[in-house]
C-alpha cells in the first residue's frame, strides 16, 4: 500500500473528523489520490475500511452542520467542497450517513441554500441527489414531486433530481419499486405544462424511460391510466406520443381513473381521527394502514395532496400522546407534500415535542431537548413564512411558555394581541399564561388581567373565555384561589420541558430572527428612549449573522436590518443601505428592500417616482387590499385634502367589510368536543389580516359604518384621528410580510 494512503488512513482511525476534514479540503497529503476526485478516493476506502469511512463522514457531518467555512475557506470554495462530498457519497451504502441525511434533511437544505450560486456550486442539489440514492428516503413523494416541478422556483437542473428521488424512493422496508411509479410518470406529464420547453422536455423524457428495460407497447399501457387520471394536461399527452407512437391518439373505450378517498365520508374520517386519539395508532393498525395506503395513492393519482395533507395532520395531532413517533413521522410526511401550508408547521411541531416530553420522562434530557428545540424552532420558521397565521403565533407562546421561558411567550402572546385584535386565542393563550403564573408564585398578582382578557375574548364570542369566565363568576369566595380558577380550564396545556437559556450564538436563525422582531415591536412601545435604544440594540445583535448561515431567512436578514436603521431614525443611512442592497440583489428587486427605500425617502421628504408608487402598488397578490392601505397610511402624514384621503377610503373600506369578520377559532367550532381541523380548513391571507386590523384599530373606533359616513368632513376627521396611533404597529405589519415575501 502507498504509504502516504497508509498515513491517511492511520490518521481516519486516530482522529476520523480530522481525517475526512483534510480528505474534502484537499490537503491530506495523499499522493495517490492526487489526480482523483473524492468520489473516486470514497470508493477506494470503501471495501476495506466501510465502517470507519462512514463514522468518519457522519461524525464530520454533525460537526459541520449548520457552521462557517472552516479555516477561513472562502464561501465559494467550501461550497465546491460540500458539492464533491455529496457527490461522492451518493449512492455509497453507507446506512449511518443515509440516515443523518434523511433525518435532518431540513437543517440540511436551510445550511445548504444559501451556498447556492448560479453559475458556481450548488451543494444542496448534491446533496438532495445523494438523500435521492439512500436507501432511506421514504415517504418523500411530495419532495420529489415539488422538486421535479419547481415549485420553490428552483434552478432547472432540480428537475432532474426530483425525477431521480420519484424514481428511487423507497417503502418502509427500503425497498425500490419494481417497475416505474406511477407519480414518477403522472409528474412527466405534469411537468409538460410548467413552461419547460419541448425539446427539453423530449430530452427528459427520453433519458427517464431510458433507464428501464422496457419496450414501447410496455410503456404505452403504463401511461394509459396516467394519461387518463391527467385529463386536464396540455401538452404532455401530446408531446408523449412523438416519444411513445403506440400510445394511442383517442381512448374511448378508456375509462376516466377514479380513485376514491378511503374516508371520503367526513363522518367516517372523524370516527378514525376519534379512535386514535382514544386509543393510539397500534389499536387499529391494519385499518389505519390501510387508510393510510389509500391517501397515498390518491395524492398520487390525482396529482391533490390536500386530502393527504388534512387527514395525516389531524392524525398526528391525535396520535401523539400516544406514539409521539408515529405523529411525527405522519406530520413529516404532510410537510413533504405541502410544505406551503401553516398546518403542517404546527401538527409537526406538536408532534414534536410530545417526543421530546416522553423523552423527558424517560430520563433522556438530550434527546428531550433536541425534539423540543426543534418543534420551536420549526415555529420561529413559521412564524418567519407565515406572518398573516395568529395560529402559528399562539403555538410559538405556548411552546415557549412551556419551555421555562415566559418572558418571551408574553411578548409573543401581546404582539399577537397588537397584529391580530379580533382573534381571541391570543387573549386566552395569554389569559391561561397569567393565570398559571399566578398559581407558581401563589399570588392572584395577573388574575385582574387575566379576567380582562378573557372578557375581550368573549365579547369576540369565543366560546372557550364564556366558559371561564362562568367557572371563575361561580367559585365561592372562600375557594377562589387561582389554582382553582386555572383547574377550570378545559384548553389543552402543553406538557413542560424546561429547557435551559440558550446563548445568541446557539440558536438558529428563524429565532435569531424571530426574536429581533420582537425586541422591534417591543422598542416601538418602548417607555422611554433609554429602554427603545436597549431593545434595538438586542435586536441588531440577533441579527449580526453571517449571510451564509441565515439560512432560508437570508433576505429577511438583509431586509430586517434596514428596517432597524429606519427603527433607529438613522433614515439617511437606511436609504443608503437600501439602495445598496437593491443593486446587491439585481436583478431581482425584493419587496423588502422595495419597501425600506420607499418609506426612508418618504420620511426624508422626497416625493416618489411613477415607477416607485407603481413597484408599490405591486405589494401582495393582484386585487390585494395592502397597496390602498400604503397609501392611506402616507396621507396621515401629508397635506394632502379630505378628499384625496375619503377617495381612497371609498374604495377600500368596502373590501375591508367583506375580508374582515370574525375569524373561527384554530380549533374548529368553539364547541364542546370540536375537532381540531379548523387550521387545515381556514387558509389566513395577508388581505384578511389587515382587514382586521383596520376593522378593530380605526374604523371601527372612529364609528365608521357605511359609505354615507365617509361623505362627513367629521367622520374623516375621526378616521384620521385613529389610524395615526397605529401607523407604525400598520407598517410593522407590512414589513413582516415584505420579510416573507
Amino acid at each position: 500500500m502507498n504509504p502516504s494512503v497508509q498515513n491517511w488512513l492511520d490518521e481516519l482511525n486516530a482522529a476520523p473528523s480530522r481525517a475526512i476534514q483534510k480528505l474534502v479540503l484537499g490537503y491530506a497529503g495523499v499522493t495517490a489520490w492526487s489526480r482523483s476526485s473524492l468520489r473516486e478516493s470514497f470508493i477506494e476506502i470503501f471495501p476495506a475500511h466501510a465502517e470507519a469511512l462512514e463514522v468518519a463522514v457522519a461524525d464530520w457531518l454533525r460537526e459541520r452542520l449548520m457552521k462557517l467555512p472552516p479555516e477561513e475557506t472562502p464561501t465559494i470554495v467550501w461550497a465546491a467542497h460540500l458539492q464533491d462530498l455529496f457527490g461522492g457519497l451518493a449512492g455509497l451504502p453507507l446506512p449511518r450517513v443515509a440516515r443523518l441525511l434523511r433525518d435532518r434533511l431540513r437543517d440540511f437544505r436551510s445550511w445548504l441554500r444559501p451556498l447556492r450560486t448560479e453559475s458556481g456550486p450548488d451543494p444542496e442539489a448534491a446533496y438532495l441527489a445523494a438523500l435521492a440514492w439512500a436507501e432511506t428516503n421514504q415517504h418523500l413523494e411530495g419532495m420529489w414531486q415539488g422538486l421535479a416541478l419547481r415549485r420553490n422556483r428552483e434552478p432547472a437542473h432540480y428537475i432532474d433530481i426530483g425525477l431521480l428521488g420519484l424514481r428511487k424512493t423507497r417503502d418502509e422496508r427500503g425497498q425500490l419499486p419494481t417497475k416505474a411509479p406511477f407519480l414518477l410518470l403522472a409528474t412527466l406529464i405534469d411537468l409538460a405544462d410548467t413552461g419547460i420547453a419541448q425539446k427539453e422536455w423530449l430530452l427528459t423524457a427520453r433519458a427517464l424511460l431510458g433507464g428501464y428495460h422496457c419496450s414501447l407497447e410496455t410503456w404505452a399501457r403504463e401511461f394509459e391510466p396516467v394519461i387518463s387520471a391527467r385529463r386536464d394536461a396540455k401538452h404532455g399527452p401530446g408531446w408523449l406520443r412523438k416519444v411513445l407512437p403506440p400510445l394511442r391518439s383517442e381512448r374511448p373505450d378508456s375509462p376516466v381513473i377514479e380513485v376514491g378517498l378511503p374516508t371520503a365520508d367526513l363522518t367516517e374520517a372523524k370516527r378514525i381521527i376519534h379512535r386514535v386519539a382514544q386509543r393510539g395508532p397500534a389499536a387499529i393498525q391494519g385499518e389505519l394502514g390501510a387508510v393510510l395506503s389509500g391517501y397515498r395513492t390518491y395524492a398520487r393519482a390525482a396529482g391533490d395532496a390536500t386530502p393527504l395533507v388534512r387527514m395525516f395532520n389531524q392524525l398526528a395531532d391525535a396520535a401523539r400522546t400516544h406514539d409521539p413517533d408515529w405523529a411525527v413521522a405522519r406530520a413529516e410526511e404532510a410537510m413533504e407534500w405541502d410544505p406551503n401550508h401553516e398546518f403542517c408547521w404546527t401538527a409537526l411541531a406538536r408532534a414534536l415535542w410530545a417526543r421530546g416530553l416522553k423523552a423527558e420522562r424517560a430520563g433522556n434530557e438530550a434527546s428531550a431537548e433536541a425534539d423540543c428545540r426543534e418543534a420551536m424552532d420549526l415555529l420561529w420558521r413559521a412564524r418567519f413564512r407565515f406572518p398573516s397565521n395568529a395560529h402559528v403565533r399562539t403555538e410559538l407562546a405556548k411552546m415557549l411558555g412551556a419551555s421555562g421561558d415566559a418572558a418571551t411567550a408574553e411578548t409573543v402572546y401581546r404582539e399577537a394581541q397588537s397584529e391580530f385584535p379580533q382573534n381571541p386565542w391570543g387573549y386566552t393563550g395569554l389569559a391561561d399564561m397569567l393565570l398559571r403564573l399566578d398559581t407558581e408564585t401563589g399570588t392572584q398578582a395577573h388574575s385582574g388581567e387575566a379576567r380582562a382578557l378573557l372578557q375581550r375574548a368573549a365579547d369576540l364570542g369565543n366560546a372557550y373565555a364564556k366558559r371561564r369566565l362562568r367557572s371563575i363568576a361561580q367559585q365561592a369566595p372562600s375557594t377562589s384561589t387561582v389554582a382553582a380558577l386555572f383547574e377550570s380550564a378545559e384548553e389543552e396545556v402543553l406538557g413542560p420541558v424546561v429547557l435551559p437559556a440558550q446563548h445568541v450564538a446557539e440558536m438558529r436563525p428563524a429565532q435569531r430572527l424571530g426574536r429581533a422582531l420582537l425586541f422591534h415591536w417591543q422598542a416601538r412601545h418602548a417607555s422611554s428612549g433609554e429602554e427603545r435604544e436597549g431593545l434595538l440594540a438586542q435586536a441588531e445583535d440577533l441579527l449580526n449573522l453571517p449571510d451564509e448561515l441565515t439560512g432560508e431567512c437570508r433576505s429577511a436578514f438583509v431586509e430586517a436590518r434596514g428596517f432597524l436603521l429606519l427603527a433607529r431614525n438613522r433614515t439617511e443611512e437606511a436609504r443608503t443601505y437600501f439602495e445598496q442592497q437593491l443593486v446587491t440583489a439585481a436583478p431581482r428587486r425584493p419587496l423588502g428592500l422595495r419597501l425600506g427605500l420607499a418609506e426612508s425617502r418618504i420620511r426624508l421628504g422626497e416625493k416618489l417616482s411613477d415607477a416607485e408608487e407603481s413597484e408599490l402598488a405591486s405589494f401582495g397578490p393582484e386585487g390585494s387590499i395592502l397597496p390602498l392601505v400604503l397609501k392611506v397610511v402616507r396621507l396621515l402624514e401629508s397635506t394632502a385634502s379630505d378628499d384625496a384621503l375619503r377617495d381612497l377610503l371609498l374604495e377600500l373600506y368596502p373590501r375591508v367589510c367583506t375580508l374582515a369578520g370574525m375569524p373561527p377559532s384554530e380549533l374548529g367550532d368553539d364547541e364542546e368536543g370540536a375537532a381540531q381541523a379548523d387550521p387545515v380548513r381556514r387558509r389566513e391571507t395577508p388581505d384578511a389580516m389587515m382587514a382586521r386590523l383596520l376593522l378593530a384599530n380605526a374604523f371601527g373606533p372612529a364609528t365608521l359604518d357605511s359609505l354615507d359616513d365617509l361623505n362627513s368632513a367629521t367622520t374623516i376627521h375621526r378616521v384620521r384621528d385613529s389610524l395615526r396611533p397605529h401607523r407604525d404597529d400598520i407598517l410593522a405589519v407590512f414589513e413582516k410580510l415584505a420579510l416573507a415575501a
